[in-house]
């Protein structure tokens, strides 16, 4: 059986940190406030190394948040294949013809990477890219993200039992841009082609149920990929993509590729650099960072010891989560602090993998409940936080008007309802 370590699903709640500012999520939770009465869909970009395991843990965490919030579809999926793009759970993609640049390399000259940090470029009519769907989508919307430049081409969007949609890339400059379809009938495959001369990059797609209305994470992970990578990126390209997509809440779960020379005062001000330029940053949007598993040395053939250097990515990390006004998720403490790969390992099933640093997919499922229940308990807090000073405010406009004969209120600390009222 598994250890108590890793059988803990409430362990979280502390793990979840604001150190520098108590209220660093609450965009993100006032985003998701609204979702139950309204149509509005909130989204998360969760950006990662391979810690996301090809996408069981967000997709777990997907799952875990529709099921509580409303939902559908899968979310965002690279322009291609390419031996650093993590493959999604259920997804496949089939691509040929195209030059395909990430962040991690190859490198795009302009560091423009539109969202998800992968570029997919053609010139002329030889690329296409074609993804299938393990099980079918009804009523979704496909989104379909490309770049906008001087001497753009054409592709087409082609959907079984659907008229084929054209479109141009022509445009100024570098400019990311996104084309929403919405397909009826059930979705089980799709195929984008370029058409004619000029070049056309595609960004990624992606796939959100037509209600608009629910939670939606996009899981956009690259294997290899550390922090100082996304700091090299075009920051008023990147900027404007996520203007576009407009996410509620910014996931980096990244450090697991991280070295002791990364971990320097110069890196420290680049990673809170970025972080703080967000535009949307506090307003409509929260970020959060994921701190690193533990890693373990070898000391002999039955003992297994803590490294130093988990403790300094611990602080490194939080540091500049505190320094930049974002949220801190604390694997280390949430997994069970020392010793927690191993035990993770043991288990049965096992959750890791033999490296000591990889999710198995039951293991992506349980971090996921780890962070989910961390962020619920937040949510509720901030939930009542909220209703209180909702009830305060009103009950001080009550008093100014002459209802001074009130002995006493009780409101429903939640939903922010009076629910009794006494009066002399």
């Amino acid at each position: 059986t598994a250890p108590a370590a890793a059988d803990s699903d409430r362990r979280p709640r502390s793990a979840l940190s604001c150190n520098r500012n108590s209220q660093c999520l609450d965009a993100f939770f006032s985003s998701l406030e609204p979702v139950e009465v309204s149509h509005r869909t909130v989204r998360i970009a969760y950006y990662s190394d391979s810690m996301i395991n090809g996408g069981t843990l967000t997709g777990s965490l997907r799952r875990l948040f529709q099921k509580r919030f409303g939902g559908r579809g899968l979310g965002w999926i690279p322009p291609a294949s390419h031996p650093a793009v993590l493959q999604k759970p259920g997804v496949e993609i089939v691509s040929r013809g195209w030059k395909v640049q990430t962040i991690v390399g190859p490198w795009n000259r302009y560091a423009r990477y539109g969202v998800g940090g992968i570029l997919a470029t053609i010139y002329g009519d030889r690329g296409s890219t074609t993804v299938k769907l393990k099980r079918p989508i009804k009523n979704i919307v496909l989104t379909v993200g490309f770049i906008r430049r001087r001497y753009g081409g054409r592709f087409h969007i082609n959907i079984p039992g659907m008229n084929e949609v054209s479109l141009s890339t022509r445009g100024r400059g570098w400019t990311p841009d996104f084309f929403h379809l919405h397909v009826k009938g059930p979705l089980r495959q799709f195929t984008i082609t370029s058409t004619s001369g000029g070049f056309v990059t595609l960004t990624g797609f992606s796939l959100e149920g037509a209600q608009k209305k629910g939670t939606r994470i996009d899981g956009m992970g690259l294997i290899g990929t550390r922090f100082i990578h996304h700091t090299r990126r075009d920051p008023g390209h990147w900027h404007r993509a996520l203007a576009l997509w407009r996410p509620s809440l910014l996931v980096f779960h990244l450090g697991s590729n991280d070295h002791p020379h990364d971990l320097t005062a110069a890196r420290h001000r680049a990673i809170v650099t970025m972080l703080r330029n967000f535009p949307c940053l506090g307003r409509t949007c929260s970020c959060l960072l994921i701190g690193v598993m533990e890693r373990v040395s070898h000391v002999d053939s039955a003992i297994y010891r803590t490294t130093p250097l988990t403790h300094r990515l611990r602080s490194f990390y939080r540091s500049i989560a505190a320094s930049a006004g974002c949220g801190f998720f604390d694997s280390f403490s949430a997994m069970g602090g020392e010793r927690s790969s191993i035990s993770w390992y043991r288990s049965s099933p096992r959750l890791l993998y033999g490296d000591l640093v990889h999710l198995t997919p039951l293991g992506g499922g349980r971090f996921a409940r780890l962070l989910m229940g961390a962020l619920m308990s937040r949510y509720d807090a901030y939930r009542k936080r909220i209703a209180r000073s909702r009830f305060g405010a009103w009950a001080v406009r009550l008093k100014g008007r002459g209802f001074l004969g009130m002995s006493h209120l009780t409101f429903h600390p939640v939903q922010g309802s009076i629910i009794h009222w006494n009066t002399r």
